[in-house]
C-alpha cells in the first residue's frame, strides 16, 4: 500500500474497513491491526488517470458496501463498475451500460446497493441523466 496516498472513500463496520485510495488501491483492513498489511487488496479496480474516484457535488458514493450480502461495488476510471465479494480479491462481475456496450458512456457519478432485505440484491448506478438498476444476486 502506497502510504503517500490518501483514502478518498471509506466504509467501516466494527473493526473492519474498506478504503479506496487516491492511487487506485482498493483494500480491506482491520483497525485493530493497522500496522499490519491490509487483509485484502481487491483486484481489477482501475483508477489510472485521476486522483480519487469520480465525484459530482452532492453525490458522495464512489463505492458502496452491502454488509448483509458482503458485497462491494466500486466505479473506476475505465467507466465500468466492478463487484466483489468481501471474501475474495477477484471481482465477481464487471458492469457496463445495458445493451451492446462494454462500458458506461461517461464516468459513473454515484452507485448504491438497495437496502431492502428482499431478493434479488440490486445496485443502482447513476451515469449522466440515467439511473441503471442491476440485479446482482440470486432471486
Amino acid at each position: 500500500l502506497d502510504r503517500s496516498s490518501a483514502a478518498s472513500d471509506v466504509y467501516k463496520r466494527q473493526t473492519l474497513f474498506v478504503a479506496a485510495y487516491t492511487n487506485g488501491d482498493l483494500v480491506m483492513g482491520d483497525i485493530a491491526r493497522m500496522r499490519d498489511a491490509p487483509l485484502r487488496f481487491f483486484k481489477g479496480h482501475v483508477n489510472q488517470f485521476m486522483q480519487g474516484l469520480v465525484r459530482i457535488p452532492l453525490l458522495t458514493q464512489g463505492f458502496d458496501v452491502d454488509p448483509i450480502h458482503h458485497m462491494l461495488a466500486c466505479s473506476g476510471s475505465d467507466q465500468r463498475v466492478r463487484i466483489w465479494s468481501l471474501d475474495h480479491a477477484d471481482p465477481v462481475c464487471i458492469l457496463s451500460q445495458p445493451g451492446d456496450h462494454d462500458q458506461f458512456p461517461q464516468h459513473v457519478q454515484s452507485l448504491a446497493w438497495s437496502r431492502a432485505s428482499e431478493r434479488p440484491l440490486t445496485l443502482a448506478v447513476a451515469c449522466g441523466h440515467d439511473v441503471h438498476i442491476f440485479a446482482c444476486g440470486p432471486t
